[in-house]
């Protein structure tokens, strides 16, 4: 079996960008693969020269091929490319052999994988949808009412793990008065408690609470917290039994990420613009973090994914898997952590408040997700296929479909 084209295209839907990859053999084999959210699909067209006429049953030698071509650039995103391109190889691979891509790295650990859900921020409570710009008023999605609304919303939908934003995830650290420079305030200090503490009575101790602290670039400047700032926030934190905050400081900052750690109960997680095992090793040989959360569109693919775990569990360290994709990734993040070691938590699910996601694909069941599980698939590849007419009708604004 030999690769005789690499095609790619952007579909665009609920504001999300998805990068997606298709390979062809000559045996009529076909994969699929996706590169993280926001990437160009051009990283993943750049690899064609490097994969064309190659067996793509040789995962591992082809990804050592075009390994280097990956981790460059803003946020390490850029190994969107590599990692869709692997991803679609495993897909080949496991219809070729008539397995699920699972049986293929490790084989299964699990029957069903526990997902968590995002959040966000809160709900309006006039109905209205949370404005997206500052200067629409965005505050009133941060208060704790409004976070105790999408509590009540997302504990109905039966997940044990929810994750809601606070820090510079969002807007909430642009509410007026709320920093000082790089410092939280004691205003935005004790508005961000208020929220989690609304968000507790609503959840009670059965369902786990994480929180995403993370940067955005929203104003054309990508923040973090101050190291003492995270370092406040975690310890009011405490008394909350938080699951994990997560990205509350730069990748760039190893000492700040050890210090953190070292001054908090509240278990702290990154990972997700890491590239490759070798990104992670830093992190667990310091013991910086207390989970990576590697996103394997972004870190290198499925069996990469799986290796991040594997080392992960030599330092005594939690996985949780990060994905914002399309139900192309997600499938791929579901057959990754099926193989996870005993340390893996939960896989992140990012389209509950997104219509039509689903739809995107053909060979998953309904509901997708019951009491916060998803039951592994057994069909060969990734056990999916795309719902041509449905993308056809989401490309973004000047796609064509693999044409």
């Amino acid at each position: 079996m030999k690769i005789v084209d690499l095609k790619a295209m952007t579909i665009q839907m609920n504001g999300w960008h998805y990068p997606i990859v298709k390979i062809e053999t000559d045996e009529g084999i076909h994969g699929l693969g996706e590169a993280r959210d926001g990437a160009d699909k051009r990283l993943l067209l750049d690899l064609k020269r490097l994969v064309m006429g190659e067996d793509p049953t040789n995962v591992e030698r082809l990804f050592q091929k075009i390994r280097a071509r990956g981790g460059r650039g803003s946020m390490g995103r850029q190994g969107g490319g590599v990692s869709g391109v692997e991803m679609a190889l495993w897909d080949i691979a496991g219809k070729a052999a008539g397995l699920p891509v699972y049986k293929l790295i490790g084989g299964k650990r699990r029957d069903k994988i526990r997902v968590y859900v995002d959040s966000g921020e809160g709900v309006l409570l006039d109905g209205s949808r949370p404005p997206k710009y500052p200067e629409d008023g965005w505050e009133r999605a941060y208060t704790p009412e409004a976070y105790a609304e999408k509590a009540r919303r997302r504990k109905a939908l039966g997940f044990t793990i929810i994750k809601f934003d606070l820090g510079y995830h969002g807007f909430f650290l642009n509410v007026p008065g709320y920093t000082l420079g790089q410092q939280t305030s004691e205003r935005g200090l004790k508005a961000q408690v208020s929220c989690v503490r609304a968000v507790k009575e609503e959840l009670g101790d059965g369902i786990a609470l994480c929180l995403d602290l993370g940067s955005e670039d929203y104003l054309a400047s990508s923040r973090h917290m101050a190291v003492h700032s995270a370092i406040r926030l975690c310890r009011a934190l405490e008394p909350f039994d938080i699951l994990w905050i997560e990205d509350a400081l730069s990748n760039a900052h190893l000492d700040g990420w050890i210090r953190l750690t070292n001054s908090t109960t509240v278990p702290t997680l990154t990972g997700e613009d890491l590239y490759l095992r070798y990104g992670f090793l830093p992190f667990f040989v310091e013991h910086a973090i207390d989970i990576a959360h590697p996103d394997i569109s972004t870190a290198g693919g499925i069996l990469e994914g799986k290796k991040i775990g594997d080392l992960a569990e030599i330092f005594g360290i939690s996985v949780a898997l990060h994905c914002a994709g399309s139900p192309v990734a997600f499938m791929a993040n579901v057959h990754c952590a099926s193989a996870q070691p005993d340390n893996f938590i939960a896989l992140e699910y990012h389209a509950a408040d997104m219509p039509g996601w689903l739809d995107l694909v053909k060979g998953l069941s309904e509901p997708l997700i019951e009491d916060g599980f998803i039951n592994v698939p057994d069909k060969p590849g990734l056990g999916i296929e795309l719902n041509e007419k449905v993308v056809r009708e989401s490309l973004a604004p000047g796609e064509t479909f693999f044409e």
